[in-house]
């Protein structure tokens, strides 16, 4: 697997401290009653994306953007990105993610999904009613862990959610409607991430059809105590 896609991190800070890193445009996303975690997770991710979007497309640092949300469709909700004049990039697909006071976003010429996950012990209710017993089991294995292992679950969670949002519909999805299974693992290149893999993404839609199979790459990191995954491919 080639990398084909950037990547970009950023700290969460106190708003106060950071609102004049949002436009305007962005900052008409934020609800009037966002908690100061819900604008210091949201600027953070904007900023995290638009390093990810420059450095992909290696456009200037100082070329003014706006991650807004695509509104209408079967991807509203979407991350879009808009530049200064107002015109949308549709060429870039990007992904945003925080969680516990950290933001990443990934930006590719392909489908992208990324997500961040804090390792703690879910209980048995929520495992049993997002994971099929062999797909945790397979993240298991892979991890060379144990299924009731924080890792193991956080890792397939994370993974979840990274699919609904390579899939562009995000939280319209379903955590049980998705089954991921890791297929093999090399040892990533990239200085974040430690390893990548092949997936197998089984979606099930709401027609009652066989689960769609997509094949896709991932990359697997564990950074200050979190799980990120990123998934990427057609």
């Amino acid at each position: 697997m080639t990398e084909g896609f950037s990547f970009a991190f950023c700290p969460v800070s106190p708003p106060f401290q950071a609102l004049s890193c949002i436009t305007v445009s962005e900052r008409k996303l934020l609800s009037e009653k966002a908690t100061p975690k819900r604008i210091g997770d949201f600027i953070a991710g904007r900023v995290a994306a638009k390093m990810a979007i420059c450095s992909h497309l290696s456009l200037p640092d100082s070329l003014s953007l706006s991650i807004l949300r695509t509104e209408h469709g079967n991807e509203a909700g979407k991350p879009c990105v808009v530049i200064d004049s107002g015109t949308i990039l549709p060429e870039i697909h990007l992904s945003i993610t925080h969680a516990d006071k950290k933001a990443y976003a990934a930006a590719s010429h392909t489908r992208i999904g990324i997500d961040n996950v804090t390792i703690e012990p879910y209980n048995d209710a929520f495992v049993q009613g997002v994971f099929q017993p062999e797909e945790l089991q397979a993240w298991a294995d892979w991890l060379k862990s144990d299924c009731n292992h924080p890792l193991a679950v956080c890792t397939g969670f994370a993974a979840k959610e990274a699919l609904l949002k390579w899939l562009g519909i995000g939280l319209r999805g379903t955590l049980p409607m998705t089954q991921i299974i890791p297929l093999s693992q090399t040892v990533s290149q990239s200085l974040f991430f430690q390893k990548q893999f092949h997936a197998a993404c089984y979606v099930q839609h709401e027609t009652g059809d066989a689960p769609e199979l997509r094949i896709l790459d991932g990359y697997f990191s564990i950074q200050s105590g979190q799980v990120i995954v990123l998934l990427t491919g057609e």
